[in-house]
């Protein structure tokens, strides 16, 4: 008789590559009751619930969460250590299980986002810290990677704003500060800026890009006194 490791393998496998009705028909009822195994009652609900079929999907994965009442935090482990590895792709097929037994479960969507944003998905991405803070309106993290995603689309006006939102729930958050200067100096508000790189360093007085980008403003500045003076000069 196969164990359920050997079949948990081949059913990975053909979950991986999509084959749904191939994993239904690989765990029968009655092989999962004789089993009795957490995994293979889930890649069944999967299955069920890849192709459209909810009322058989929700059977099983209510048999899986009753064997492990843990099993979503599982996923979110075995996600984690993924994105750990660089292995975005599969971290966020990972994080979707965990979803799809608790369609409130937060940080999944947070770290499906995360994987997305390293994917270079930036608006998939967007869409996953949307939902993390319809569900925690307080989650910094959220709002701080929403205003890098705008920083890169070169929305400054919007990523000031996600960065404003990270500094008031989170008043010492250096990078927020960070970022949010380097958004202002992209958009040419200097003196805005400078603000926020005296903040992020008076946080972290080590923080290198903070006095580098604080100096090429200063350097900006001086010389631009010069040019300045002369259209004055030439003006009278």
């Amino acid at each position: 008789m196969i164990t359920a490791e050997e079949l948990l393998i081949k059913t990975e496998s053909l979950s991986e590559e999509s084959q749904f009705g191939a994993v239904i028909d690989m765990l029968p009822e009655k092989q999962l009751i004789d089993l009795n195994n957490d995994l293979l009652y889930f890649y069944r609900s999967w299955a069920h619930f890849k192709l459209g079929e909810f009322d058989n999907s929700k059977v099983f994965s209510d048999k899986a969460l009753d064997l492990n009442p843990n099993l979503k935090d599982d996923f979110i482990t075995s996600g984690n250590s993924l994105y750990d590895e660089t292995e975005y792709k599969k971290a966020v097929t990972e994080y979707e299980k965990a979803i799809f037994l608790d369609p409130d479960f937060t940080i999944a969507y947070y770290n499906k986002g995360l994987s997305l944003y390293n994917l270079d998905e930036p608006d998939l991405a967007l869409a996953e810290f949307d939902k993390t803070i319809s569900l925690e309106n307080d989650y910094a993290d959220a709002y701080l990677y929403r205003g890098l995603i705008w920083y890169y689309k070169k929305e400054y006006d919007k990523a000031i704003a996600e960065y404003s939102e990270t500094i008031k729930i989170d008043k010492n958050y250096t990078i927020a500060y960070y970022d949010r200067g380097l958004a202002f100096y992209y958009k040419g508000d200097y003196d805005n800026a400078i603000v926020e790189f005296d903040k992020a360093i008076s946080l972290e007085n080590d923080y290198a890009n903070a006095y580098l980008y604080r100096g090429l403003i200063w350097y900006y500045k001086k010389n631009m006194i010069k040019p300045l003076l002369n259209i004055l000069k030439q003006s009278k």
